[in-house]
């Protein structure tokens, strides 16, 4: 036997007492013992009982006994639907984290229930909620077909607590006794209620009411405006949801949900002003090499630092704390100023003025060619001596 055989024995041997369960593992699975019961505890045979969980399913048919058995697996969450010709569940049954043992689910008879519902007027009311509640779980959850009737589908037999109403309309809810085949009538109204806007400006340390904010409620109003306190009143239908747009020049747009059931509410909104940058220069003209100090602010006045400023197109540094930065102007003519902050962009222009460049120009004397109207040849000098010969004159006098 060669060294290179002996070693592939010995790997071979080693390998053999490795054991299946290091590589490979399955989940465990627990047995549930289903009893499937009516009201009065009874058992109900040959129902039909559906275990779903996360990625599986089952499904099992009750014995006389009411019992049926469902492997699931161990600490699954499983969801268990019964079916049956005479009896119904509302709601499925839950298991969280299932082990293995025994579980009841009560089913009660079937029955069903019609429900018209009409308007003040006797007419009826098409696309009309019906909605049942029995021990505080929605049952029903539907609408009323284009003759205003709804029947439901098979539910269980009991007492139901009806509601009825439709956006704009008011509500109105009775009980309703479920044995077998029931039937309801009900009839509502439309009504309205106010809803009080309050529109401000929270940017301040108290908000600021905002005067002449425009409302737009969708399907109801458009361009109401606020007063000077920042509120406004509308009238709105009950039982809807609205969309609300709230715009004033200088400021975003608020778009807000608005719930409106059958009391009186209020919205308030706080909207701020567009971001937005400016320039403020203390002189809008100035002697080309003398300074100017231009102020750069946000939208609510406040100094924005390190804002970058260009003149021209040409860099000349950045803005304090303070919002400020002093620069010359270099050359005669309009230049533009432009400071950049936050992807936001403010323009202004400041005009360079060169008094040297009106050195070089003539500029006239009055009466060195006779145009002041005194006569030919007049001139200061001989208007001087002309009044002090009259001045000798009357002294002689």
């Amino acid at each position: 036997m060669t060294r290179t055989t002996a070693l592939l024995l010995i790997v071979v041997v080693l390998l053999s007492g490795v054991p299946m369960t290091a590589t490979a593992q399955t989940t465990q699975d627990v047995t549930l013992t289903i009893s499937v019961v009516d009201r009065d505890g009874d058992p109900v045979a040959d129902a039909g009982v559906e275990a779903t969980w996360d990625g599986g399913s089952a499904t099992e048919t009750t014995r006389s006994n009411g019992q049926a058995l469902i492997d699931v697996p161990s600490g699954a969450n499983v969801e268990i639907d019964v079916t049956s010709g005479e009896y119904i569940r509302n709601t499925d049954y839950d298991i969280e984290s299932a082990s293995a043992g025994d579980v009841e689910i009560t089913v009660a008879e079937k029955g069903s229930a019609t429900v018209e519902v009409t308007n003040e007027r006797g007419t009826p009311v098409e696309d009309a909620w019906v909605r049942l509640w029995q021990d505080g779980t929605r049952v029903v959850n539907e609408r009323t077909d284009e003759n205003g009737v709804h029947e439901t589908d098979a539910i269980e037999q009991g007492e139901y607590h009806l509601f009825v109403f439709k956006e704009g309309y008011l509500r109105n809810d009775t009980m309703i006794q479920v044995d077998g085949d029931a039937s309801e009538s009900l009839s509502i109204e439309q009504g309205s209620v106010t809803v009080t806007f309050n529109v401000t400006d929270d940017h301040f340390e108290s908000a600021r009411p905002l005067e002449n904010a425009s409302i737009d409620v969708k399907g109801v109003a458009t361009g109401v405006q606020t007063l000077g306190n920042g509120e406004n009143t509308l009238s709105v239908p009950v039982n809807n949801e609205y969309d609300v747009s709230i715009t004033k020049q200088g400021y975003e747009t608020a778009s807000e949900d608005l719930n409106v059931d059958e009391e009186p509410t209020s919205l308030n909104v706080n909207i701020k002003r567009t971001p937005a940058i400016s320039i403020d220069s203390l002189a809008d003209r100035v002697v080309v090499g003398e300074n100017v100090s231009i102020d750069v602010t946000n939208e609510y006045g406040t100094p924005v630092e390190n804002a970058s400023v260009t003149v021209d197109g040409a860099s000349i540094g950045e803005t304090d704390a303070n919002g400020g930065l002093t620069f010359a102007v270099d050359s005669q003519g309009e230049h533009t100023i432009q400071a950049t902050a936050d992807d936001l962009v403010a323009t202004a222009t400041i005009e360079g003025i060169d008094p040297s460049a009106n050195n070089g120009e003539q500029t006239a004397t009055a009466g060195t060619d006779g145009s002041d109207g005194s006569g030919p040849g007049f001139t200061p000098l001989l208007a001087l001596v002309g009044a002090l010969l009259a001045i000798a004159v009357l002294a002689r006098r």
